[in-house]
Formats: C-alpha cells, structure tokens, sequence
C-alpha cells in the first residue's frame, strides 16, 4: 500500500544523497601530481637554501683570510715607517732595497697553528720626495692564492720623524 508521502520521501533520500556527494566532493585530497609537483619545488628550495648557506660559508672565510693577509701586509708597512729616517742609513739608503720575510695567516680550529703559510716582500725605494715603500703579501690559501699590496711614501715629514 502506497501513500502520498512516499514520493516526498524519495525526493528527500534523492536531496540528502546529493548533499552527501556534494560534501563528499569538497573534501577530496590532493592528487598524485600535486603532491609530487610541491615535494619537487621543496626539493629545490631545500637545496638551493643549503647551496647558500655553503657559499656564505665560503665567501666569509674567504674575506677573513684576506682580512687577515691585510693586517699582516699593514703591520709590515708600519714597522717601516716606525724606523728614524736619516737617510743614507739603513733601511733608507739610496739604492732600491727589499726584504723578504715569512708570514702566514687563518689560525687553525684550536687556535694553535697558522693554516695559510706565505710571505711578504717589501720593496725601499728612493724617489724624489723621500723613499716609496711597497710590501706585497702573498699567501697560498686552499682554493685561490691571495694577494694583497700597500704603498706608502716616508720622508723626514712623515709619522713625526723630524
């Protein structure tokens, strides 16, 4: 025996189950080629970060080795300049003189023992306004020698000699 209702009943079983494919439908996952496309752009992200993070690593000592060289080049030019100038005495003299000495630079982890072994040459030169200082450094870091050179003019006027 049928009555009225039944058809109302089916219309609401047929409305709930598109309610339910509906809901069903807005909570559906990722697909397979959406997770590998985002693990394939983290894969690169991941990696480029640490490619930065070893280059800094690089440049930063680098930098420090080349600090490092500077100070050792700049002291040698002070300790030159620091000597009285009474020209034709030692180191002032009135031929073209140079010096070559040791040096070496980047201490080790402990603290102990240099790392980057090299020397420093300095070149006394007579010139018309006193005497041309020149002292290049030259030391063999790991990857790429490093280089650094300093000029400096003394003469009776300079570093308070008088």
């Amino acid at each position: 025996m049928r009555t009225c209702r039944e058809p109302v009943r089916r219309q609401i079983e047929v409305f709930s189950s598109l309610r339910v494919r509906a809901a069903l439908a807005s909570q559906r996952a990722f697909t397979l080629l959406e997770v590998m496309v985002v693990m394939g752009l983290l894969m690169i992200l991941i990696v480029s970060g640490f490619s930065a993070i070893l280059s800094m690593k690089m440049t930063s000592n680098r930098l420090a080795d080349y600090t490092a060289a500077m100070a050792v080049v700049e002291a040698k030019v002070e300790d030159i300049r620091a000597a009285t100038y009474n020209p034709p005495n030692y180191p002032f003299g009135s031929s073209t003189l140079t010096l070559t000495n040791s040096g070496a630079v980047a201490l080790n982890k402990a603290g102990a023992a240099f790392m980057v072994p090299g020397k420093v040459v300095s070149k006394i030169q007579p010139v018309a306004t006193g005497h041309l200082i020149t002292v290049t450094g030259t030391f063999q870091a790991p990857h790429k020698p490093i280089s650094v050179t300093l000029q400096t003019v003394v003469n009776r006027y300079s570093g308070g000699q008088q």
